[in-house]
């Protein structure tokens, strides 16, 4: 009797256990609290000139430092980790912002960002793509290999690609010229990191959305620090000592010519 009695005792409390579970309320889960920003608009603009004229692909003939004529049908490069400095010194970095910059497309001449409301002087960045993202797999969106702009997973990106032909003072005819600058390690690399001052503070309010005018010179490409004589060098297609002194002379090419609030 008494055995009886305990397993009754040991079955009623199983049995309540798994009714008191079976009622039991099913968990919810709580939604994500609302993201909060003060994050405003501010544009970048892109703009190519070859001295005091604009830029055209293909056809038209340009004179550089060496006396050598010649014409771009490709002009693309990564600009890339953008950083913005305001008057107070706080840095605002853009995140995953990675650009592909082709002058033949007039909507990738625009870059459109979010920063949070303020008063900015300073604008950093790179021309080319870290270290990281050469190293990272396939990527999406600007790094897409389909761009055109990857090598290998050994050589990883173009930074910088231009393409067209020239003519020296003693030729007749054009010959073709083809600039594929890359690498990311060691004293070989292209990636440049660049600062630069506004000419005027760009304000950014909810009221306000100023665009910065960021102004390549080919011309600069071609001479500075290093005159450029394209016979020299037409075809770069690999990572090298000479594609480090070009991409050296291409970071050069850029000012920030304009601030319109």
């Amino acid at each position: 009797m008494k055995s009886l009695l305990i397993l009754f005792v040991i079955t009623l409390a199983v049995f309540t256990a798994c009714n008191s579970k079976s009622n039991a309320p099913t968990p919810v889960a709580l939604p994500a609290p609302a993201a909060t920003t003060n994050s405003v608009n501010l544009v970048l603009q892109f703009k190519h000139i070859c001295g005091t004229q604009s830029l055209t692909l293909n056809n038209k003939m340009y004179l550089n430092a060496n006396a050598d004529s010649f014409s771009i049908s490709t002009l693309k490069y990564y600009f890339t980790n953008i950083k913005l400095q305001n008057t107070s010194n706080t840095v605002i970095k853009q995140e995953k912002s990675y650009y592909l910059i082709d002058h033949s497309k007039p909507e990738d001449m625009t870059i459109k960002l979010k920063v949070p409301e303020g008063d900015y002087t300073t604008l950093h960045f790179l021309i080319g793509v870290d270290e990281s993202r050469n190293t990272s797999g396939a990527q999406t969106d600007a790094l897409d290999p389909l761009k055109g702009m990857f090598w290998s997973w050994n050589t990883g990106y173009i930074m910088t690609k231009i393409e067209g032909q020239f003519r020296t003072p003693n030729q007749a005819t054009k010959t073709s010229y083809i600039f594929h600058l890359g690498g990311f390690t060691g004293a070989n690399t292209t990636v440049s990191s660049l600062t630069l001052n506004l000419p005027n503070t760009a304000n950014v309010s909810a009221n306000t959305t100023p665009t910065i005018t960021i102004t390549g010179d080919i011309n600069n490409f071609f001479k500075s620090p290093t005159i450029l004589t394209i016979d020299s060098y037409s075809t770069i297609m690999l990572p090298s000592a000479t594609s480090a002194k070009l991409a050296i002379n291409f970071a050069q090419m850029f000012t920030v010519t304009a601030v319109s609030n």
